[in-house]
């Protein structure tokens, strides 16, 4: 197995979040502008050579969520620009406030398997490189912080996808450095995750991740699982 994974929405938590948005009353972030322009306002005060999440300071708004009176226990989703996490996963992951942070939310509707799974904003500080620039093929963009003027590059997408070498095991989970939305965990923790039963979160074989890649190769607690992506594999 890889020695570090992606960590991924799975595709059942995308279609459960799609169909509940569709029905009436069933789900939504009611402050998701609010949320987006005081997120960018944070990172604009950040230098250009920051790509974690930011911390979220002391008065910051809480996401307030609608979610569905039955039928929703995900433990890990996505909806506006947070990622959420239950009680459950926060129990799994088991990491210091340094590495990660969990901002609360307000409950706005949502009936009583959604108040057990305690959902809190799940905001990853630990941060650093992780890609061997030289064996990945990537295409860069460039970026500029309004409030500064500053350009900052990033990867924008992966044809090809390989860590470095000299990648430690701690933190057990981080962003990458060299792009703006990777989070890697180790094999251990993404164990931990699935022998907890936490459920919307998948773990994707880094060597995988590309574009262009003719599979996809995922961790399950039974093995490794392959995906076809109906892409022709290099000759």
């Amino acid at each position: 197995m890889s020695i570090f994974w992606i960590v991924r929405e799975s595709v059942d938590a995308f279609l459960a979040i799609d169909r509940f948005i569709l029905q009436p009353n069933g789900i939504g972030l009611r402050n998701d502008m609010e949320l987006k322009r005081s997120l960018t306002r944070l990172v604009q005060t950040l230098p250009a050579t920051y790509f974690g999440d930011p911390r979220l300071p002391d008065g910051f708004p809480r996401p307030a969520l609608d979610l569905p009176p039955a039928g929703f226990t995900l433990d890990f989703f996505h909806l506006g620009p947070p990622t959420y996490a239950s009680r459950r996963l926060r129990e799994a992951l088991a990491q210091p406030k340094d590495i990660v942070q969990y901002w609360p939310i307000d409950l706005m509707t949502g009936g009583p398997e959604v108040v057990a799974q305690d959902y809190r904003w799940m905001n990853v500080l630990a941060c650093q490189p992780a890609v061997d620039l030289k064996r990945s093929k990537y295409v860069v963009e460039e970026g500029v912080r309004q409030s500064t003027g500053e350009t900052f590059r990033y990867i924008r997408f992966y044809d090809q996808m390989v860590l470095r070498d000299d990648l430690g095991l701690t933190p057990e989970i981080f962003r990458v450095a060299e792009d703006l939305i990777t989070i890697l965990v180790t094999d251990a923790l993404a164990e931990r995750i699935q022998r907890a039963g936490c459920t919307g979160i998948d773990f994707l074989d880094p060597a995988t991740r590309g574009d262009t890649a003719h599979m996809k190769r995922y961790r399950t607690l039974a093995g490794v699982r392959e995906e076809s992506t109906g892409r022709r594999a290099d000759p």
